[in-house]
């Protein structure tokens, strides 16, 4: 691939069988089950694609090693959660526009 070399964080290299097993899954189709009928495989496929988006950002907000680690603010009101979870929603917004 051009000389280029994958990097692992702090500058170890990536096995490339890893690298390959990981872009051979990433490619496998889903399977996904139901007992609902009311809507059609195309809708049940958008629905759960969105239901990984919101969980994916919800583990990066209470993550304190990959994202916003919400957990160590001490916080337990309502209100002062809303508040930093709204200011992690916008951060993570101005980050994706970047």
């Amino acid at each position: 691939t051009r000389g280029r070399k994958n990097q692992r964080s702090r500058g170890r290299l990536s096995s490339p069988t890893t690298e390959k097993e990981k872009q051979a899954s990433a490619k496998e189709p889903w399977l996904i089950f139901t007992s609902t009928e009311e809507f059609k495989p195309r809708e049940i496929m958008k629905l759960y694609s969105r239901r990984m988006q919101i969980e994916q950002n919800s583990r990066d907000e209470k993550s304190e090693r990959f994202g916003f680690g919400l957990r160590a603010s001490y916080s337990r009101s309502a209100g002062r959660l809303s508040v930093l979870s709204l200011l992690a929603t916008l951060s993570t917004i101005v980050l994706w526009l970047i």
